[in-house]
């Protein structure tokens, strides 16, 4: 689980990380998933429900993953 506490949602390149993240307007709450360059390249679509969950496709050479990313309040 990967807290992060962003602005709105969307996703973008740092370095050699490709970050996908969901948060609330106040940048109190979110969630986002980190990639290392190769498996970023990998993605195939991701769909962000809102700012405690992003779901995400990833290309293998075998079959594609899905991964469901949550934040929860505990």
């Amino acid at each position: 689980m990967n807290e992060i506490k962003l602005k709105d949602k969307g996703n973008f390149w740092s370095d050699n990380c490709r970050i996908i993240y969901s948060g609330d307007k106040n940048s109190n709450t979110g969630v986002g998933i980190i990639l290392a360059k190769e498996w970023g390249q990998r993605v195939k679509k991701y769909l962000i429900y809102n700012d405690r969950i992003v779901r995400m496709k990833i290309k293998t050479d075998i079959k594609d993953l899905m991964f469901i990313e949550t934040q929860d309040n505990f």
